[in-house]
């Protein structure tokens, strides 16, 4: 199995109860950024990690590791402030939140941290269809100008398929995100009680979700509707394999890798052609199945697809199989991929017109 990445380095996965995740968080403090002679900036410190008693060769004396600068006016938010402030919130829907499980996908050295929890008793059942339960997500990220976030998703912890919650009731969901640039910005008590008013307000919807699911089940999709929206939308807002492998799920329910080498020349461009042949062409009818080989299976109960609710599926099982961390969370751009897929089907319209 291939290691995880972020943003091109390293990171790692922590699946423990919420009592005891804490303690891979990591903290991190700012320093006057200067050298050994005295010279010194006069705009900038430096942002280091402390050892944590959880890294491997911990030792009390280990030196901080330097993680980026930022301005004097930076409002440096703790990853554990976000860890707490969720677990505060969500204590009030989940009994015992302590004893829960809850998932932190973090970077080698800490900087960003993805941390999600899933609550089992918000769930999205369907007769004969995987059970899906709502998600939490926290993300932060040490580091001027960047946000930090809170996503609600329906997740399959078994195939680990997950697509954003709003995305079938047309249900806009969006945290406000708070771009850290200024010393005044929230604290962790504002922080606390903007996600307690994030939550109420859409768990309140969590009905509407259940019944416009039917009509997204009810929805089929032609092959030849699917064939040029993988081949056009989906390859275009992802890349050339993400898109092959999305199409071949969705047509047969087994996942392709797209070999890369010498050999694979024909994926570039047509015999009698200057034209690149489309990720839909890759499969088991195509003239070379030597060009790639077949991976996974993904789950019956929605792959072949048999309509609109399962080609979402298909998408969000595809990124749940991505190396990186940074593809993983393209699960927030299911949504405009389906709108654009209902959009390219007169017969699908009215899905669009329940927003």
């Amino acid at each position: 199995m291939m290691k995880l990445k972020w943003e091109g380095r390293d990171a790692f996965v922590h699946k423990k109860p919420v009592s005891e995740l804490k303690k891979w968080i990591p903290l991190f403090r700012r320093y006057q950024w200067s050298l050994h002679n005295g010279g010194t900036n006069k705009y900038l410190d430096v942002i280091v990690r402390k050892a944590l008693s959880t890294d491997a060769e911990y030792a009390k004396d280990r030196p901080d590791i330097p993680i980026c600068t930022a301005t004097k006016q930076y409002r440096l938010f703790q990853h554990r402030e976000v860890f707490e402030a969720l677990v505060d919130v969500l204590g009030l829907y989940v009994s015992d939140i302590h004893s829960q499980e809850a998932t932190l996908k973090i970077k080698e050295y800490g900087e960003s941290m993805w941390v999600s929890f899933n609550l089992a008793n918000f769930q999205l059942n369907q007769a004969e269809r995987l059970p899906f339960m709502l998600d939490v997500s926290g993300l932060n990220t040490i580091g001027a100008g960047k946000a930090l976030d809170i996503r609600l998703s329906w997740y399959e912890p078994i195939y680990k398929t997950r697509f954003p919650f709003g995305m079938l009731s047309s249900h806009k969901v969006n945290f406000r995100k708070e771009h850290r640039k200024k010393a005044k910005e929230l604290d962790s008590d504002t922080f606390t009680t903007e996600i307690r008013a994030f939550l109420h307000r859409h768990l309140d919807h969590i009905e509407r979700e259940r019944e416009a699911y039917k009509s997204w089940i009810e929805a089929e999709i032609s092959q030849n509707t699917l064939a040029r929206w993988i081949d056009t939308a989906v390859q275009d807002k992802w890349n050339y394999q993400m898109a092959a492998s999305a199409y071949n799920v969705a047509i047969n329910g087994y996942d392709i890798q797209v070999k890369r080498s010498e050999d694979t020349r024909i994926l570039d461009q047509k015999p009698d052609s200057r034209k690149k042949i489309p990720p839909s062409e890759l499969t088991e009818y195509f003239p070379e199945p030597h060009y790639y080989v077949w991976t996974d299976q993904a789950p019956k109960k929605f792959a072949p697809v048999r309509n609109a609710f399962d080609v979402s599926l298909v998408l969000g099982w595809v990124l749940s199989r991505q190396s990186t961390v940074t593809n993983q969370l393209k699960w927030v751009e299911i949504p405009e991929l389906m709108e654009k897929l209902v959009a390219a089907d007169e017969s699908l319209r009215f899905l669009l017109s329940m927003s």
